[in-house]
């Protein structure tokens, strides 16, 4: 059933998964005992589909009681569409179709990717526009819904994390549906809220219809991520926090000719490892010792992780320093590292090789 228009009291149960750019109506009445009986059936019998049942009123569906009276408004609407977007959604040849945010809300992206570690809809992979009738061709990142993200591009001003609404931080007391597996190398938060029982209920959704990802439910406080307790306070404090990695090293990381890549802790913290080995015990660590690459922290050796205290690096027990063999140029330098993995001495984290002037630009005393 394809339903354009509805009448003030009409009860719709509406498809919400698989979803489409159109919403899709199983069936409607005004009878709420009769539409709720529909509602039961084709919900419990349905194994690869999601219905809800709303109520219309004034252009605008709304949550359903136990009673049937009216609840809150829906985050499914009856969004009419552009057919200039419509038509270019359809058309084969055209790099582009309309997406669909979690909570309904239908936009337009010209780059797609898909998501390779969960079931959620396919994310913008270049900036989305909007497709309604009265509100097209607008930029934006965040759906004018429900306020999720549909952009991840990144914000020449904050290279290398999440780019916040407005270019600011997470707001005092917000609270955060963000995604602990598979880690990435920038906080990943794909829900974000001053309600908790609304930002508890997407991290339920989200860990209970994903096989492959796990979310965790964070609250925002002074710039830092909490934990958040079964009444909503804050807890103790998260090792996932919005790492900021300093843009170098992203640029290293992307350079397919340079031996070595940014790694994850498993607390969240990213780290970068000069040269790459396998381990079936560690899964792959660094041959190297690792190296901080955080905004205001780069270029520090680390054997342990600065978050968790975790093991990063395994020295072999042969490797010994020998700081007697150091270069004339980096004597007294607090950068100055020295250690020797399969013949090859690693200098410092500037210059693994040395360097060959009489003096060092990053000399340190």
């Amino acid at each position: 059933m394809n339903r354009k228009f509805f009448l003030n009291g009409e009860y719709a149960i509406l498809r919400t998964l698989p979803r489409t750019p159109r919403l899709y109506v199983e069936s409607t009445s005004f009878i709420f005992e009769k539409i709720n009986r529909h509602y039961q059936n084709v919900d419990r019998g349905a194994d690869y589909e999601n219905f809800v049942l709303r109520q219309f009123f004034h252009g605008k569906f709304y949550k359903v009681n136990e009673d049937g009276s009216r609840g809150n408004i829906s985050p499914q609407q009856n969004w009419l569409l552009s057919e200039e977007y419509e038509s270019i959604h359809y058309d084969r040849e055209d790099e582009g179709r309309i997406l669909m945010c979690n909570c309904s809300y239908p936009y337009f992206s010209s780059g797609i990717i898909s998501g390779e570690w969960d079931d959620t809809p396919d994310r913008a992979g270049e900036q989305p526009v909007t497709c309604l009738k009265h509100d097209s061709g607008r930029a934006i990142n965040h759906c004018p819904n429900c306020n999720a993200r549909l952009f991840h591009g990144q914000n020449t001003n904050e290279v290398g994390h999440l780019q916040k609404k407005n270019g600011e931080d997470f707001a005092e007391g917000e609270y955060l549906v963000i995604q602990t597996y598979p880690r990435d190398k920038s906080l990943r938060c794909l829900f974000r809220s001053f309600n908790y029982q609304k930002a508890r209920d997407r991290m339920l959704v989200d860990n209970f219809g994903s096989d492959f990802a796990a979310f965790a439910l964070r609250i925002a406080s002074c710039g830092i991520l909490y934990k958040v307790e079964a009444d909503g306070t804050k807890g103790a404090i998260s090792k996932e926090q919005d790492w900021k990695i300093e843009p170098s090293y992203l640029q290293t990381n992307r350079d397919r000719d340079t031996e070595g890549q940014i790694l994850v802790c498993n607390c969240s913290y990213p780290f970068y490892a000069p040269i790459l080995i396998e381990s079936s015990h560690h899964n792959d660590r660094a041959g190297c010792p690792p190296l901080t690459c955080l905004v205001g922290d780069h270029g520090r050796v680390i054997v342990d992780c600065p978050n968790c205290n975790d093991t990063l690096y395994w020295q072999e027990e042969d490797d010994e320093a020998d700081a007697t063999l150091a270069p004339s140029v980096c004597t007294g330098c607090s950068n100055y590292y020295g250690l020797s993995y399969n013949g090859t001495k690693l200098i410092c984290a500037m210059h693994p090789h040395g360097i060959q002037d009489e003096y060092c630009p990053d000399y340190n005393s």
